[in-house]
């Protein structure tokens, strides 16, 4: 059989969650039917150019959501739907995946939450990679200290220093993206009970589909500065919570920064209702003003720390460096440390080296001003163009981050409309996979993170076309 997707090996999701992704698509949208016999794990990993450990780990996952079915000595078969754990809410997070792989010529993709290849700081990834080689020493190769090599967290504490966070580095563990963070913490707090979580009311959509797995959810509005904290500490009275989720600095989707007094009040909650912090900080590099805004880590006391801080460094370097960093509360680091070590995946010596140059040389800062002034630039133009559609509002303007969020007028029919741009190949997302439960129907996200600055014209020059059209009108 041919699937119809393909990887994106510019996106820091792992492999194996994109093949899973990829396989329960085409089984929801029956292109694998039921009792349809997959590609045996050899087939399919010479298909994908994947290694064989990485389609058994999209095959289990599968299986373990009854999505197929695994006969001994015959291979693995699409299950009986009614089997499938998880049902038409899945649609909106497989289209949010689609969205993301589509690479055709002339495509327009608003829908692509990672940089260029073009900005990919190839050259220096190569300088750094023969340094290593040039050093002779292939023991970087072996596996390596589940926590992360001590170099690399030496410099990574220095790195966070100048950010107000104040931390050693036995207190770090270098991982292998945002998901691998994230699901050491999920598990952590699952230890025992389903956890008690609070996210924004649009949220990261990655994020929020390994919670819904995991976690039981609650939502809080958002305003200009921050969530409504009266909301919030209204249901801390009623509900024992054992921490929020959250990108503080550029949210995803929203663009949306907290202030300080925000960020220091919610420190304060946290310790007066006794629940944690996770700090998603992976946009804050991308500040288009002269400083970076402050993490809420900063404003987290040394001894009773409240704060899960994480960070990938898979968007400001390349998707391809799969390395991030989590620092937590000290109390926690060993039980931490076992939990990502159960979770069966290392984060390779070679690139965590790589990192650790990259993240000591004089070019890496001059790398992160140039992003920092090309995404300042487009997203710049893109608002020029959007102001102009009567249609349209930007509901916030980030001074930082890929994104904007749009709200369409309520006389647009929302589906028809992204139904209409896909059709000329202008790609977004829509709202849906962003909320957990009810969500707003007149919003979607545009990204302008990968987009030329005429690739962005075109776009735009889309979007006005279709929605000049009268059959669109509700």
């Amino acid at each position: 059989m041919k699937y119809h997707l393909e990887f994106d090996r510019e996106s820091d999701e792992k492999l194996y969650l994109q093949l899973y992704n990829i396989i329960k698509y085409e089984i929801l949208n029956n292109k694998l039917k039921e009792s349809e016999k997959l590609p045996s794990i050899r087939q399919t990993a010479m298909k994908f150019k994947v290694n064989l450990n990485t389609v058994i780990q999209a095959y289990d996952l599968l299986e373990s959501e009854n999505y197929i079915t695994k006969v001994v000595g015959k291979g693995c078969f699409v299950s009986n739907k009614n089997n499938v754990i998880t049902n038409e809410e899945n649609k909106p997070i497989l289209n949010n995946f689609y969205e993301g792989q589509i690479k055709c010529v002339d495509n327009i993709n608003f829908a692509k939450g990672t940089l260029s290849p073009d900005y990919f700081p190839f050259d220096l990834y190569k300088r750094f990679a023969n340094e290593i080689f040039d050093a002779n020493n292939p023991g970087i190769f072996e596996y390596q200290n589940v926590q992360g090599l001590d170099s690399l967290r030496k410099v990574v504490a220095d790195s966070v220093e100048k950010n107000d966070i104040f931390t050693d580095s036995e207190e770090i563990i270098i991982t292998s993206g945002t998901q691998q963070s994230l699901n050491t913490i999920i598990n952590f707090f699952h230890q025992k009970n389903r956890p008690n979580i609070v996210v924004a009311n649009a949220t990261y959509p990655n994020a929020l589909n390994l919670f819904k797995k995991n976690c039981n959810i609650y939502t809080i509005n958002q305003k200009k500065d921050g969530w409504d904290l009266e909301e919030f500490e209204a249901l801390l009275k009623t509900v024992n919570i054992s921490f929020i989720y959250e990108v503080f600095n550029f949210q995803n989707p929203t663009g949306i920064t907290w202030s300080d007094e925000k960020k220091q009040k919610i420190v304060e909650l946290a310790e007066k209702y006794n629940f944690y912090i996770v700090e998603d900080d992976s946009f804050a590099d991308f500040y288009f003003g002269d400083d970076r805004p402050v993490p809420v880590k900063s404003f987290d006391k040394w001894n009773s720390e409240k704060v899960f801080y994480l960070k990938t460094f898979s968007k400001i370097i390349m998707p391809g460096i799969e390395t991030a960093m989590l620092i937590c509360p000290k109390k926690y680091l060993k039980q931490l440390i076992l939990i990502k070590h159960s979770l069966g995946t290392t984060t390779t010596g070679f690139n965590q080296k790589i990192l650790e140059n990259f993240l000591k040389s004089e070019e890496f800062k001059i790398h992160s001003e140039k992003i920092r002034n090309i995404l300042k630039e487009k997203q710049e133009y893109l608002l020029k163009k959007l102001i102009r559609i009567r249609e349209i509002e930007v509901l916030f303007k980030p001074k930082g981050g890929f994104f904007l969020w749009v709200s369409l007028s309520h006389k647009i029919d929302l589906e028809l409309f992204i139904e209409l741009c896909k059709s000329s190949n202008l790609n977004m997302l829509n709202s849906s996979i962003f909320f957990s439960e009810q969500w707003e129907k007149n919003k979607f996200r545009l990204s302008f993170s990968s987009l030329t600055l005429e690739e962005i014209e075109a776009g735009v020059l889309i979007l006005k076309a279709i929605l000049e059209k009268s059959t669109i009108n509700e």
